[in-house]
Order: C-alpha cells, then sequence, then structure tokens
C-alpha cells in the first residue's frame, strides 16, 4: 500500500472512531478529502474488514439514538436514513424493531409536554398534532393518543 492511500485511509480511520458512519459518510469524507475515486473501495474494504465501517451497527445506532434521545418519529429517522443513502432492507429490519407501545407512550409524552389536556379547543389539538407529525410520528397513532384526552 503506497504511503498516500496508507495516510488516507488513516484519515478515514479517524473519522469512524468518534461515532459509527455510514459509507456515504465515509464517502463524502473522502471526496472532501480529494481522494481518487478508484482508491474509495479500498479503503472502504480495508474499513470494513476491520469492523471500523459496518451500515447494519450504524443503522441501529441511529434508529436506536434518533428514537430514545431526539424522540423521532419512524417516518424521519426512515427519511433520515435515505439521505444517508442506506438501503432499503436495512431500513426496514431497523424499524421494525422499534416497538408501538413505546413510540404510542413517546407521543403521549411529547403530547402532553406541548399541554395536551382534556378540553383543549381545535386550534390547540392542530398545534399538537402538526408538532407531532413534524417530529415523524404516523398521523394514526397521533389522532389515538389525542383522541384519549376527550373531545
Amino acid at each position: 500500500m503506497d504511503e498516500q492511500l496508507l495516510q488516507w485511509r488513516q484519515m478515514a480511520e479517524r473519522f469512524c472512531t468518534d461515532r459509527d458512519r455510514c459509507t456515504s459518510e465515509v464517502e463524502d469524507k473522502l471526496r472532501r478529502l480529494e481522494v481518487p475515486r478508484e482508491k474509495w473501495e479500498l479503503i472502504l474494504k480495508e474499513l470494513r474488514s476491520t469492523q471500523m465501517l459496518d451500515d447494519e451497527r450504524f443503522v441501529a445506532s441511529y434508529v436506536s439514538g434518533k428514537f430514545r434521545n431526539n424522540q423521532w418519529g419512524v417516518r424521519k429517522i426512515v427519511a433520515g436514513l435515505r439521505a444517508k443513502r442506506i438501503s432499503e432492507e436495512l431500513i426496514q429490519e431497523a424499524v421494525q424493531h422499534l416497538n408501538e407501545d413505546e413510540i404510542r407512550t413517546t407521543i403521549e409524552k411529547l403530547a402532553i409536554r406541548k399541554g395536551l389536556e382534556s378540553g383543549l379547543d381545535y386550534g390547540a389539538k392542530q398545534r399538537i398534532v402538526r408538532y407531532l407529525a413534524g417530529k415523524g410520528f404516523d398521523s394514526s397513532l397521533i389522532f389515538q393518543v389525542i383522541d384519549q384526552y376527550g373531545k
């Protein structure tokens, strides 16, 4: 392995040590480093063989973190993964592990934090619905939670 390729690989390794990274993030980093495209596959192969780069691990970490820490819904998580050019198979497999009861509980906590209570007027409920939809939650689950608090 030539000296320049070794330096690029080391830079990519340091990039992957901060947190889990996906292939597209590493490719973007290689592009910014102006690494010739024909060298990318060698670097990516080496990172995968040393388990510095693992898209499955990245997806599991991303889904867990965005749901538990950022309190994102499935739709926003899926959109984020698609933006990172993750395969549909990995995305679908990862979001299947999210528990619907946990999702419903998260929706309820967020709605209550935004002021959901019994007897709210239509406008206040719509504001909460828009907020939760923006967080990426499914509208049917949102309305189920909202309807629990009466008309």
